[in-house]
């Protein structure tokens, strides 16, 4: 059984490539905490039976959290990634590894995408920490700590511990896929991980 995970799937972007017939997925769990996304994801959920949609964030942490800039791409758990006048409304994250725990019924081949807007660095250390990213063929990150004043620092420090656990090129971000759209970037991405050849 073929899994990928879309950490941040906003409105499904990433998840329609993944379901194209080249790449062969079973299952397409598409996970994020923003109200504004849900409707399009619901729609994904409706339109192919592989698609499994989840209205909560994934973290390294079950609970309600206060999310910044709802109704936008970057919508965040990290008040500083927004101006204090942006969108605010409560979510839901749940713990990467509690959530695999749970879900992840015999997959031999699995893979993911965060694009979760600063959450990406406590998935991961859940991931390491629980064993869990051994089961993984291929991560595609992009690190929105970059863009967290409080949080930036954690992109080294967790491309440090992804490396020291697997090599290269397990983890890919938009640099390494330098295509002109998010599609063609996910295509390339999946093509280059070997997926459905």
């Amino acid at each position: 059984m073929k899994l990928f995970l879309d950490i941040g799937a906003h409105h499904g972007e990433t998840a329609r490539v993944a379901l194209e017939p080249e790449f062969g997925f079973d299952r397409v769990c598409c996970f994020d905490p923003d109200p504004c996304s849900w409707g399009y994801l619901e729609v994904l959920q409706q339109t192919d039976p592989r698609v499994e949609f989840y209205p909560f964030g994934l973290w390294n942490k079950t609970g309600e959290v206060t999310l910044h800039g709802t109704g936008h791409a970057g919508c965040s758990v990290f008040a500083d990634k927004r101006s204090s006048k942006s969108n605010t409304d409560s979510g839901r994250v749940v713990r990467i590894s509690d959530w695999l725990d749970a879900h992840w019924r015999g997959a031999n081949y699995a893979i993911a995408k965060f694009n979760c807007e600063g959450a990406e660095c406590g998935c991961i250390d859940d991931l390491i920490d629980c064993g869990w990213l051994a089961h993984f063929s291929t991560l595609y990150v992009d690190f929105d700590v970059r863009k967290i004043r409080s949080q930036r620092h954690r992109q080294a420090e967790v491309l440090k511990r992804l490396l020291r656990q697997h090599p290269l090129p397990l983890i890919v971000g938009p640099e390494d896929v330098p295509h002109t759209t998010h599609e063609e970037n996910t295509r390339h991405w999946l093509r280059m991980a070997g997926v459905g050849a």
